[in-house]
């Protein structure tokens, strides 16, 4: 934009005084990430553009790659590098679920008898809580009718899931 003043002093000279403002596109981009939910913890992913702080304003950095364990609100912070007046920020929210504890259960152990006895496994959880049982300790196949109908033994692993949540117990 360009301006032009005339201006008259007190003899009744004329001055022209010209004025030109520029305003120059200075885009500043932040990444917008998305609310999450996770089971225990969160590890924040690398920003496009941007970085992580624990408060508004650019306020106490957090590192790419750091571990979230619980609920908070994360913000994205970036400033030009040619105008520090120039910003955005971003924010959104973690929330962190509490994994159930693992059920339990005991061995069971019977002696033969005609019919065979089919034994089933069982395990104890509180409200809210399903077992998903297992044929091993850690990955495995889910088992959907855990029993034992034949003379020997076999061991199921119960796993805890949270009804509301779907987080699943840390160990079997």
């Amino acid at each position: 934009v360009t301006r032009t003043y005339t201006l008259t002093d007190a003899c009744g000279n004329d001055i022209d005084l010209i004025q030109t403002i520029t305003v120059e596109a200075d885009a500043v981009l932040a990444d917008d990430p998305i609310d999450v939910t996770e089971c225990a913890s969160y590890t924040l992913p690398a920003l496009t553009n941007g970085a992580y702080f624990g408060t508004t304003g650019g306020v106490n950095p957090i590192a790419v790659g750091t571990v979230i364990t619980e609920t908070a609100t994360i913000y994205v912070y970036a400033v030009s590098a040619d105008n520090s007046s120039c910003v955005v920020e971003n924010s959104f929210s973690v929330t962190i679920n509490a994994l159930p504890a693992a059920p339990s259960a005991q061995d069971q152990s019977e002696c033969e008898a005609s019919p065979i006895q089919i034994l089933t496994a069982t395990a104890t959880v509180p409200e809210g809580i399903s077992i998903v049982w297992y044929d091993a300790a850690t990955e495995g196949n889910v088992v959907a009718s855990p029993t034992l109908n034949t003379v020997g033994s076999v061991t199921y692993y119960a796993e805890s899931v949270n009804d509301d949540t779907e987080c699943a117990s840390s160990s079997r």
